[in-house]
């Protein structure tokens, strides 16, 4: 329901709205579930929250990342006081969803489920900047490249891709809502994961001078083929002068593309190695893989608890 406001509201308000907008909708929605209100209630409390939620644009958290990234934060405060007011008798009735404009958004219900158009993410940035990354990592992999003998990084990708931030980061929303640094971190770290966002990482001292080695270009006919396709190229110029130019790339993980089982199971578990081993991480893969429709969610949910508080490593924090 919440993806399905989402394509309502930006088409009823012609701009796009960050998650933080249709994630009211969606914590509305699953507090109301939690605390039992009745249609009438649960009726009232998604007309308030379609009212109250933040109305930020998507492209604020690329100008200036910080953790207001994207309103999710009031959006699941908003969508709680949303519920509170629903039973507490105040009234807001027919969210955007229930024009007759956006009739067959409801008519797919239980037909059509959008989560499975969504995309899984292998690097800890942006969407926007994944197609680069791959581009280089592909030319570093192809000659092994050691970063010090590259000497200038030529991006060439689809305007959005932009506006993303592109100073040398000094907290992580500053790395993750970055167009660079991901690309510096792939070509010094050989990754950019989770541990690729901390400051220990972004103030190594070899990362400012890489980023200055960076240039972005806007790439008109990547504009032509957005959103559909993210794509990017790159051209990595050596101390010795020899330029390599890389093929086009788009991002891994499209809900289009061929993401094996295998795959999402790797990143659950690189992701994961951070803070767990693999007695912790097993019996949640588990759970989710191969618990029944028919048996009780709560073998899944104990193993997401157990998962979710453990940290054998406290001097890296939750990221």
């Amino acid at each position: 329901m919440s993806i399905r406001q989402g394509y309502a509201i930006r088409d009823f308000y012609g701009w796009d709205h960050s998650s933080g907008s249709y994630a009211t909708f969606a914590t509305a929605a699953s507090v109301g579930k939690l605390l039992h209100l009745d249609d009438a209630e649960m009726n009232m409390a998604l007309g308030i929250s379609d009212f109250i939620m933040p109305v930020n644009p998507a492209k604020r958290s690329c100008y200036v990342p910080s953790m207001n990234k994207d309103g999710i934060y009031w959006g699941q405060h908003a969508g709680t006081q949303a519920v509170m007011m629903a039973k507490s008798g105040i009234t807001g009735r027919n969210p955007v969803i229930l024009d007759d404009k956006y009739f067959p958004y409801l008519d797919t219900l239980g037909d059509k489920f959008y989560m499975f158009d969504l995309y899984i993410k292998f690097y800890s940035c942006c969407r926007w900047a994944h197609s680069p990354i791959s581009a280089v990592a592909s030319l570093i992999s192809e000659y092994s490249i050691p970063y010090n003998q590259i000497d200038k990084v030529d991006v060439y990708s689809f305007g959005n891709a932009g506006t993303l931030y592109k100073c040398a980061p000094h907290n992580e929303d500053e790395a993750q809502y970055n167009i660079l640094y991901p690309i510096a971190a792939q070509i010094v770290f050989g990754d950019c994961g989770p541990l690729e966002s901390s400051t220990t990482k972004m103030l190594d001292p070899r990362i400012k001078p890489m980023i200055d080695r960076i240039k972005f270009h806007h790439e008109p006919k990547y504009d032509k083929v957005f959103p559909a396709k993210r794509l990017s190229r790159v051209e990595l110029t050596l101390n010795t002068g020899q330029k390599l130019v890389s093929d086009a790339f788009e991002p891994k993980g499209d809900y289009n593309s061929d993401v094996s089982m295998e795959d999402i199971k790797y990143k659950v578990y690189k992701m994961n190695r951070l803070y767990a081993e693999n007695d912790v991480i097993d019996p949640f893969v588990d759970a989710v893989l191969n618990t029944k429709p028919e048996e009780s969610f709560s073998k899944v949910f104990n193993a997401i608890k157990i998962l979710s508080i453990t940290n054998i490593h406290p001097e890296i924090k939750f990221i």
